[in-house]
């Protein structure tokens, strides 16, 4: 999965706000394609810190958009509104799958 960071003008994006920005968007690899692209805008409005987070996957693309007091806060209110996402859309397509196949055992009977 390819990440880009950016950070508003004026907001130096220090090296650890980006290890910390990379390593919780790894985690949302679990539910997307390894080709997906995902880009985390940082912004710091009105003494509060606003992540946008977008991702495109095999012709869907997502926003999610979350803000907090700290930079800790505004990562995670972001990234779980991503990972409630993506999870729900993955468990959907995995139900549909299910659907289709018949157990071997009602085909025996």
């Amino acid at each position: 999965m390819q990440i880009q960071v950016h950070y508003q003008e004026g907001l130096n994006g220090t090296e650890w706000m980006t290890g910390f920005t990379l390593g919780r968007v790894n985690k949302l690899k679990r539910y997307l394609d390894p080709s997906a692209t995902a880009h985390v805008s940082v912004e710091e409005q009105n003494h509060l810190y606003v992540c946008k987070l977008s991702i495109h996957d095999k012709g869907q693309d997502f926003v999610f958009k979350g803000n907090g007091e700290n930079y800790y806060e505004m990562m995670a209110n972001t990234i779980e509104k991503a990972r409630r996402t993506l999870n729900n859309r993955k468990q959907k397509i995995k139900d549909k799958i299910n659907r289709r196949y018949v157990p071997l055992k009602e085909i025996a009977v």
